[in-house]
C-alpha cells in the first residue's frame, strides 16, 4: 500500500496549525519538517515496523554498526538449533545491545560469537528490529499509511505546542483538529495538555 508524501503531510500541517502556523515560517517548511522529524519515533513505536538487517559475524568481534533506520534491534533467530555440550558451537548465544559510537547507531552482540559457532551456525546474523518510519514525496517509498494520517498529525501538533511552550508563548493559539478535543483560543500549555490527552485515547 502506498503512504502518504511528504508534501500532503505538510499540507494538513499546516492546516492543523491554523493561524499558528505563522510561528513556524521558516523556508521551506523547515520548522514544520522538524516537527515531523521527532514526531517519528514515537509514531514508529505505536505503529511499528519491523525489518530484518543481515549482520557479517567475524569470530571473537561483537560490536557491528546497525542499519540507519533502526529504532531499537527485537530479536535473532541465529543459532537457535539445540546443540549438546560435546557439540562445536556449544555455549551461551550472544544477547542483542544497542549503543552509541561517534554518532553511529551499534549493535553490541554479548558475548561476542565464537569461531565454533560461527563455523555451526553461519557468518549471516539475522536481526529482526524496529524501525523509523520514512517519510518520502514518493509514495511508494513513504511508510504513513492514509489510515494513519491523524495519528501522525496529532503527534507533530504536540511537537509543536511543545516548541512554543519552551519558547514561553502564552497568548492563544488556534489549532484546525478535525478530530475536535481541542478548543480554538487555548494557550500553548493548555493545547498541549489537550493533545497529549487525546494521544492517550488514540493508543
Amino acid at each position: 500500500m502506498n503512504g502518504l508524501t511528504l508534501t500532503a503531510l505538510l499540507t494538513s500541517h499546516k492546516a492543523g496549525l491554523g493561524a499558528s502556523a505563522k510561528k513556524f515560517a521558516a523556508a521551506d517548511d523547515a520548522d514544520l519538517k522538524r516537527h515531523f522529524d521527532k514526531a517519528l519515533p514515537g509514531f514508529s513505536k505505536i505503529r511499528r515496523r519491523t525489518l530484518v538487517a543481515h549482520l557479517s559475524l567475524q569470530a571473537g568481534v561483537a560490536n557491528y554498526p546497525a542499519p540507519n533506520d533502526m529504532l531499537a534491534p527485537t530479536i535473532s533467530r541465529w543459532g537457535v538449533q539445540k546443540l549438546q555440550p560435546w557439540q562445536p558451537g556449544y555455549g551461551p548465544l550472544p544477547k542483542i545491545g544497542q549503543f552509541e559510537l561517534d554518532g553511529q547507531q551499534m549493535i553490541n552482540l554479548h558475548p561476542a560469537p565464537t569461531i565454533e559457532q560461527i563455523s555451526c551456525f553461519g557468518t549471516e546474523y539475522p536481526l529482526f528490529y524496529l524501525a523509523l518510519h520514512r517519510l518520502s514525496d514518493e509514495e511508494a517509498e513513504s511508510t504513513i499509511r492514509p489510515a494513519d494520517q491523524d495519528l501522525f498529525l496529532l503527534l507533530a501538533l504536540i511537537e509543536a505546542m511543545t516548541e512554543l511552550v519552551a519558547s514561553g508563548v502564552t497568548e492563544p493559539v488556534s489549532l484546525q483538529r478535525s478530530m475536535g478535543a481541542v478548543n480554538s483560543n487555548m494557550t500553548p500549555s493548555a493545547a498541549l495538555t489537550a493533545l497529549n490527552s487525546q494521544l492517550e485515547r488514540m493508543r
